[in-house]
Order: C-alpha cells, then structure tokens, then sequence
C-alpha cells in the first residue's frame, strides 16, 4: 500500500507555513492585533481537521514539541530581563534534535539566545532566551510570535503544538505622562517611598498555604517566584497614585487556573459522563445530586459545545486593577465582587479573560448553545462563579486559613496578604502572602552578556 505519512506531514508543514506567511503579511498591514489573532486563529481551526496522525516509532501519535514559560510572557524593552522559553517535546529520541525558531519582528526589537535550540538524545527538555536589542523606545506595546522558522524542515513524526506569543512593552516609566511622573514625586516627598521601583516586570515571591480537598488536612506551605507586570493604573488621581496589576497579579495566575480546572474540566462530576458513557459519581458544592444524569449532561453539553476539556489547550488571562495607595502609606486593595448567589462580597476583585468562556458566550449568541430554565448554574467557563467567590472580610468557611487582608509598601518591598476561595471543592480558603522586591537597577551588564550571544532572527 502506498505510505501517506510523508504526504501527511508534508500537508501539514504547508498549511503550518501558510499559517505563518497570514501572520507576517497581516502584520505589515499594520492591521490591528486583534484582527491579526484572530486570522491566525481562523486559519488554524480552518484547517484543524487536516492535522495528520503522525506515526512515530513505536507509538500510534506524533512527537509534539512545546513552547512554554514559567514566568509572564512579557519583556519590558529596556529592561534587564531575559524572557526564557522551555522547548520541550512529548517523547524521548535516540538522537539530539536541533531545531530552528524565528520571530515575527521583522524590525529588530528582539532577539533570539539559544537559537538553534538542541535538545539532547534521551531528553525531552531544552531553553532558550528573547532579550530586548535596546532600539528606540516603542510607542505601545507590541505583540510578536516566537516559531519554527521557514526554512526548517521538522523531522518526520514530529509536529509543533502551538507557536508562542509575548509582548514587547515599553518602559513603564518611560510612557508616563508629567502628570502621572509629578503624582509619583508628590507620593515620594509624601511617604518617602519611591513607587516607581514597583513599576513594571517585577520579582514576586508568593507563599500559599492550602488544605487538602478531601480531609481538609492543611498542606505545606507552596512557594511560587514569578514576576508580575504593574503599571500606574487610569484610576490614579492628584492626590493618590492607584497601580494595576497587567498580568500574573500577586504571582498566582497558575496557581488560580489550577483550580478552575479542578471545579471543571478535572472534576469527576464533569468529567465522567464523558469518560464512562454516564453513571453516577460524587461532588459537592452545587453539583447535581448523584444519579440525576439528566442535569449532569449539562456539564457534557457545555463541554462539546465549545470543545472544551482537560485536554484543550486556553488562554487565561488574570489581571488586578485599584491598588490606591494614600498619604500615610496605607494600601487598599479589597474591593467588591458576588458569590454564586449574586450576593456583594468583598474580595480582592481579579479580573479574568478566559478562551473557554469566551467560546462559551460566543456559542449563546448565535444558538449553537441554549441554557434551559433548569440549565445547571455551576455548567459554565466562567471563572468568577467558580473561584474567589466567597467573601474575606470575615471567616465565611470556619477555617483555619482565613486572615484579615493587609498591605505594606517600602523602598525594600510591597506585601500583601489575604485569603482566597479557591471553589466549593476545598473545605477552606487559601492564604497568599505576595513579597515583590523592587526593580533591579544593577542588571544591564547581565543583558549585554546574553545579548552579545544572540542572533538576530530573520523573521518568518
């Protein structure tokens, strides 16, 4: 019989490289980011159908190669700060694979360390760096695309999962008004504390105290270093300066999707229909009661509506606006949201931006989805019903974990402490207790080494 596979991967590798020549050609029409994200996004559900089975040597599925990072995908261009990437792949190889990445910055703005990446014979796991080149300050943030490049052929049964996109932002000094570098000054001659060292891509330390879901049983304290990307928020006045939290606020963006999985795609109540063909399971909270299948099929329903699982690989995005900070060096932080019940509680109001429900809002408008009068409250991608929904200003869940919100600031650090509802699968709160130093001021010698190293990308 004749072998497909090459014809297969050939196919792929065409459609992938169409997918990349989209991008670059909307890029230069200077089209809106927006509409660049979502032809990208149209030509790859267009053509997720063709997506070969990739045979790989004794396995039925191809060798996908992922790009990742652990800290926020965002690069402040004249900061000292590399952005570092984890190339990874699914399954060991008897040889070292070299493979070639490019950029979609046709103009310089960064570059690549690293690049080709290897990734050595027996290991599933390598790195690279993207470092800023220093040029003319950029007058807003800009988002690239880190992929294979153009002129690299994948090895055969191997596919990339999914390209990588960060952001290049100025300065967050450097794009302030007057206005905003005189309300800093003022803060300063005020409190003595200077609040520009907590602006922009800034070291968090984050220590979360948990218990199990099950007993109850508290955990061991879970450490998290990250970074946090903070700017003056619209919100400021003369007499108050009000910072935002732009992305990983408080540095548990991982941690907080972690448990919207749980209270979703991860949780046996929604999952088992799907896994098992139907049958009873177990929850708690306000999932439905064991053997009622019919209201269970919601959690189904959804799921195929907007091919949504544990599988599927989203987009969540959590932000933090109105930190006031006041004359005396008191920080506010706590503000308003709803419980399940569309009850005012006080939290500390995260944002979310989540594909899911965006997919899941999409589907209402246009009837692909219709939520019946008994359509199950908790069958939804919304993360606000599910997380952070009780209230912190007193022990809502007689636990051990629930403290009073507090916040400080220095010249030395800016901490907050509060607790968090991580959803009705745990018995209590959760503790977070976020440290962010300063930024540093002492690291440009470290950029230039990396940046001597790099090489330039032609772009795709």
């Amino acid at each position: 019989m004749p072998d497909f596979t090459s014809a297969k991967i050939f196919t792929y590798q065409i459609l992938f490289t169409y997918q990349m020549f989209l991008y670059r050609f909307i890029s230069e029409m200077k089209i809106r980011l927006s509409a660049i994200l979502f032809c990208v996004s149209a030509v790859s559900v267009l053509f997720s159908s063709c997506r070969p089975d990739v045979p790989v040597s004794g396995s039925d599925s191809a060798n996908f190669i992922t790009l990742s990072t652990e800290s926020s995908p965002v690069i402040y261009q004249f900061g000292a700060e590399p952005l570092v990437v984890d190339v990874s792949i699914d399954k060991v190889l008897e040889e070292d694979l070299e493979i070639v990445f490019a950029l979609s910055d046709k103009d310089g703005i960064v570059n690549l360390v690293d690049n080709p990446v290897v990734i050595k014979a027996g290991q599933t796991h390598s790195q690279m760096k993207i470092v800023s080149s220093m040029k003319e300050a950029l007058p807003e943030a800009r988002t690239y695309l880190l992929g294979l490049s153009l002129d690299y052929v994948l090895p055969s049964g191997m596919l990339i999962k999914d390209n990588f996109t960060f952001t290049v932002t100025p300065s967050a000094t450097d794009v302030m008004t007057d206005a905003q570098k005189n309300l800093l000054d003022a803060y300063k001659q005020s409190t003595g504390v200077d609040l520009s060292l907590f602006l922009g891509l800034i070291d968090v330390n984050t220590v979360i105290v948990g218990s199990d879901p099950v007993t109850g049983e508290p955990l061991d304290p879970e450490q998290i270093s990250g970074k946090s990307v903070l700017a003056l928020s619209a919100k400021s006045s003369e007499q108050s300066p009000v910072i935002s939290m732009l992305d990983n606020p408080m540095g548990i963006r991982n941690k907080v999707y972690s448990y919207l999985r749980a209270a979703t795609v991860e949780n046996p109540v929604w999952t088992e229909m799907l896994e098992q063909g139907g049958g009873e399971g177990s929850g708690s909270g306000n999932s439905p009661e064991n053997g009622n299948e019919e209201k269970k099929s919601d959690y189904m329903t959804l799921m195929n509506a907007i091919r949504w699982n544990k599988n599927s690989v989203e987009d969540f995005v959590m932000t933090l606006d109105g930190i006031k900070f006041g004359s005396d060096k008191d920080v506010e932080f706590v503000g308003k949201g709803t419980d399940q019940s569309g009850k005012e509680i006080a939290i500390v109001p995260f944002d979310y931006s989540f594909s899911a429900y965006d997919r899941e809002l999409a589907a209402i408008s246009d009837g692909t989805l219709v939520k019946g009068e008994e359509w199950l409250a908790d069958a939804t991608a919304r993360p606000s019903y599910h997380i952070n929904n009780e209230t912190i200003a007193s022990d809502a869940l007689s636990g051990n974990n629930w403290v009073q919100a507090k916040a400080s600031v220095s010249n030395e650090k800016l901490e907050f402490v509060f607790c968090f509802s991580p959803g009705k699968l745990y018995k209590d709160y959760v503790r977070v207790t976020a440290t962010y130093s300063p930024a540093r001021t002492d690291a440009q010698t470290d950029l230039l080494i990396l940046r001597q190293s790099a090489k330039q990308s032609d772009g795709f």
